[in-house]
């Protein structure tokens, strides 16, 4: 899981474009994605890169300073 979330973000700006590519080419394909699908793997991405980031000497950092 680690090593894909670290390929989705390192890669993101390939994947964006490779993706207009095939809506350009296949438009009635991709067509049938329904906009509201991309909100929820835009989260998952963003989740994916946030939770990987975030160490245990961050989280006890944070608790130390409440």
């Amino acid at each position: 899981m680690k090593k894909l979330c670290q390929f989705i973000s390192k890669y993101m700006g390939v994947l964006v474009f490779a993706a207009a590519v095939l809506a350009f080419v296949f438009p009635d394909t991709l067509s049938k994605i329904r906009p509201t699908v991309i909100n929820y793997l835009l989260g998952v991405v963003m989740f994916g890169m946030a939770i990987f980031d975030v160490v245990y000497i961050d989280i006890k950092i944070m608790l130390q300073s409440i």
